[in-house]
């Protein structure tokens, strides 16, 4: 499985280190994908909890709403979630966020 970092097209989040202080939406905590993701805005020093807040919004599907209705910056994804199960307007309205590869979980 493979994980993204989701923004809204829009966004002006375009790395890790930009997400300070901002809210990401994951599926579960404690889903790995999410545990995985979570390695990337650490290898920039960033925190969990400190430096940015999670949210969980119960599934991948979720997560993505959440940033599509703007209550959440990001969200964190199984790729798998994104390019099959995402609703209809997901993909006109998030994006990968930029220069992100798919992190391995």
């Amino acid at each position: 499985m493979r994980g993204l970092l989701v923004v809204k097209s829009n966004s002006p989040f375009y790395a890790p280190d930009a997400l300070r202080g901002r809210t990401i939406a994951t599926a579960d905590s404690i889903a790995v994908v999410v545990l995985a993701i979570h390695a990337e805005p650490a290898a920039h020093g960033l925190s969990r909890n400190i430096d940015y807040q999670t949210t969980d919004s119960g599934t991948h599907l979720n997560a993505a709403m959440q940033v599509i209705n703007g209550r959440a910056d990001a969200a964190m994804l199984g790729l798998p979630t994104y390019k099959v199960d995402a609703p209809p307007n997901c993909a006109s309205n998030c994006a990968c966020s930029p220069r992100r590869r798919p992190y391995p979980a």
